[in-house]
């Protein structure tokens, strides 16, 4: 057997081949940590992405909303009750708050619908002029906050445009 001496003691192991074992050591542990990085989580981190799907004018002031919500997260949530705010190009339009039994399923893409009263004169009249085709559209923003069945508060917000559907007078998307 060849024996090294290294400062002074007699070893079995060359000093370059105790650095290589550390070096690969050393490596093992970063792969071993990022697979602990990339595994699911199953906590809830992520509100559910938000997106008006589709506005219906209904009698006396009120308005038939669907909303699509995405959840991004690896577990079902679970949804006890919600507020919903939706503004029409900055003016408040629906202030909405009531207990859901909402199940938004694991990664995937649910449609919610609800019944609220409208708040303003001049989004109507906004609506009704996107609905003749003199104004081709209304910019829409929402704030949607969520109580799980945990306790936990998530908060959504989204923005985008309404569009009158083709055929109908009083149904935008």
């Amino acid at each position: 057997m060849r024996c090294f001496y290294y400062h002074g003691v007699m070893s079995g192991l060359h000093p370059h081949s105790f650095t290589r074992h550390l070096s690969t050591l050393a490596v093992l542990v970063l792969v071993a940590l990022s697979l602990m990085a990339c595994s699911p989580s199953k906590r809830i981190d992520e509100p559910p992405v938000l997106r008006v799907a589709g506005v219906e004018q209904l009698e006396s002031g009120k308005v038939r909303v669907d909303l699509m919500l995405t959840n991004l997260n690896q577990q079902t949530l679970m949804g006890q009750g919600a507020t919903l705010q939706i503004s029409i190009n900055e003016q408040p339009w629906i202030q909405w708050a009531e207990p859901v039994n909402w199940m938004l399923s694991a990664n995937a893409r649910e449609v919610v619908q609800l019944e609220a009263v409208t708040l303003s004169a001049d989004v109507q009249q906004w609506l009704d002029d996107v609905a003749a085709g003199t104004r081709a559209s209304v910019l829409w923003s929402a704030t949607l906050e969520i109580t799980l069945a945990q306790g936990k508060v998530l908060n959504s917000t989204g923005e985008g445009y309404l569009y009158r559907v083709p055929g109908s007078s009083n149904r935008f998307r």
